[in-house]
């Protein structure tokens, strides 16, 4: 009798796991449908154009954003998604970074450059991984470095499948040679910089290399590191390293000395996390909030004279649908205005 119930309790769970399943998978499908609007992938060139990538009814395009000129689009394949989208230097072209949207079905990132005047593209290379951050290397523009996750799985039963196990790599266009520099297999890795004066870069990740657990990286902190490129193992925080709250998106300013940074303003208030912008000066190690706007303030860029700061803001952020907007402020905070919808 005690064996039936079982058999039966097993039972209901298998028949309740395929339903959620096919449900999830339609959900899916029409949830991909009424995807429009702004994602948060965009870059800016030394010139202040904006290249940007949007959703029309679950399809990505590329656009451009240029003053007194003629929108460009470029449609993606349905099948594909964008990860990140990077200018060159000298601000003629740009790499965008594009992989299967079943992601757990076909774990590999192709690499195009884009002719910003054309429109000419040419696929670079093809890695087998996620390519997540591209970043041109500002002494060389002939290197891109960006960072790849090997793996894209949930390391917990109750966590959503994401990229992990990250390291720092580098193309060389001229001679079409790859180089990994460090060998972390970090569970995460973000914002991706390269020092315009060093072999350096920069990245926010968690502060304990030595994590094994998903326990052990939630009481974990994320922070900004500076990694010497020839020795990899010689990371420094560069951020504050008492600071509670979390440490995300982030950009370096005047001659590396200042980041401008995402974090949470209200993690005391008990409410819906609200995210801006911060200033915090590694010297003097004085934090400035730059933004009050209570939404999701995220991805700040700053233009090429160091007087502009462009950032995404998510008019429905912890909704079902996000609403993300362009915006831009003066790099002390004033004059914030919404410049693509």
């Amino acid at each position: 009798m005690q064996r039936k119930k079982i058999l039966i309790i097993f039972s209901t769970i298998a028949a309740i796991t395929i339903v959620l399943i096919i449900t999830g998978l339609i959900f899916q499908q029409s949830s991909d449908e009424k995807l429009n609007g702004l994602t948060d992938i965009y870059d800016v060139s030394t010139d202040g154009t904006i290249v940007y990538v949007s959703y029309h009814e679950g399809q990505q395009h590329i656009k451009f954003h240029q003053e007194n000129q003629e929108q460009k689009t470029i449609p993606i394949s349905e099948d594909k998604i964008i990860l990140d989208i990077a200018f060159s230097p000298d601000g003629t072209s740009f790499i965008y970074s594009m992989a299967y949207k079943e992601l757990e079905e076909d774990l590999q990132t192709t690499v195009n450059q884009v002719n910003v005047n054309t429109l000419q593209e040419e696929t670079l290379f093809q890695e087998g991984g996620l390519i997540t951050e591209m970043e041109y290397d500002p002494k060389d523009g002939q290197v891109i470095f960006y960072l790849q996750a090997n793996t894209f799985e949930n390391y917990s039963p109750i966590a959503r499948a994401n990229p992990h196990d990250f390291d720092i790599y580098s193309f060389h266009q001229d001679s079409g040679d790859h180089h990994q520099y460090t060998n972390f297999s970090a569970y995460s890795m973000g914002s991706l910089k390269i020092s315009a004066s060093e072999d350096v870069a920069y990245m926010q990740m968690f502060n304990n290399m030595d994590t094994e657990t998903a326990e052990e990286i939630f009481d974990s902190k994320q922070q900004i590191f500076s990694i010497p490129l020839d020795a990899p193992d010689e990371f420094q925080i560069v951020s504050d390293p008492e600071k509670v709250e979390d440490i995300y998106d982030f950009t370096m300013i005047e001659d590396e000395q200042k980041v401008i940074f995402q974090s949470v303003s209200n993690i005391n208030e008990g409410e819906t996390f609200q995210y801006e912008l911060f200033l915090y000066d590694i010297e003097t190690k004085e934090e400035i909030q730059l933004t009050n706007l209570k939404e999701y303030t995220a991805r700040p860029i700053i233009s090429a004279d160091g007087k502009t700061v462009y950032f995404i803001v998510n008019k429905q952020f912890a909704q079902a649908y996000p609403d993300y907007r362009l915006y831009q402020m003066d790099i002390n905070g004033d004059n914030v205005k919404e410049i693509i919808p």
